[in-house]
């Protein structure tokens, strides 16, 4: 008997540490998953285009029409994604911004810079449209002021019903995140999706079939 109640009092602990270690690796687990919206597994198309407008706008400052440029390479060579002809035919729209110093000339003179949400700043489901500033044409994006202002930014967003964007569903800052040819902000989204969401793997070629002599 006292040898049973012996093996039971060393058994115990190791077996309440191995259910804390299996609890603490599932919520591990669980909240990363939540850090990237299910909306990548299942999206096909992406459409990118800048702050201040797609591509083909006229007056779009030649620093975020080069970061669009930057991001559709990206896009292609994750190949995970293709690129849709508009927003509409798009899963996903990403909304990119060249960080800028306040005053640059190069981000003058193209009209109201939408405001956009922080993360977390919407709850699930709420839908948000880009609302320009009304006074501040050099506003920085959301809050965060001058420091904000002055890296790049990349924000995903999906579009409800209407058409209308919401999101976003993933938003970075980063210091020269949308540069070629690596742009980082890309690879950290590429990263965060291929990790929480990997894609199959293919599968193995048949050997072909030799004819008999």
């Amino acid at each position: 008997m006292k040898s049973g109640l012996k093996t039971r009092l060393k058994v115990g602990p190791i077996a309440i540490f191995a259910i804390a270690v299996l609890s603490f690796t599932l919520v591990h687990a669980k909240s990363k998953k939540l850090q990237v919206s299910e909306v990548f597994q299942t999206a096909h198309t992406v459409y990118v285009e800048s702050l201040d407008g797609d591509i083909s706008k006229p007056g779009l400052s030649q620093a975020d029409h080069q970061a669009i440029l930057q991001v559709q390479e990206a896009v292609r060579e994750w190949n995970r994604y293709t690129l849709a002809p508009t927003r509409d035919k798009a899963d996903l729209i990403i909304i990119v911004r060249k960080g800028h110093k306040v005053g640059d000339q190069d981000h003058l003179g193209l009209g109201l810079h939408p405001a956009m949400p922080q993360p977390g700043a919407l709850q699930p489901g709420q839908d948000h449209t880009l609302q320009a500033h009304p006074t501040d044409q050099n506003a920085s994006v959301g809050t965060g002021g001058d420091d904000i202002a002055m890296q790049d930014i990349l924000r995903v967003y999906t579009l409800n019903e209407k058409g209308k964007l919401k999101g976003p569903v993933w938003a970075r800052e980063m210091d020269d995140g949308l540069s070629g040819p690596s742009v980082r902000l890309l690879l950290e989204l590429k990263s965060a999706v291929e990790i929480t969401y990997p894609r199959d793997a293919a599968p193995a070629t048949q050997p072909v079939s030799q004819p008999a002599p």
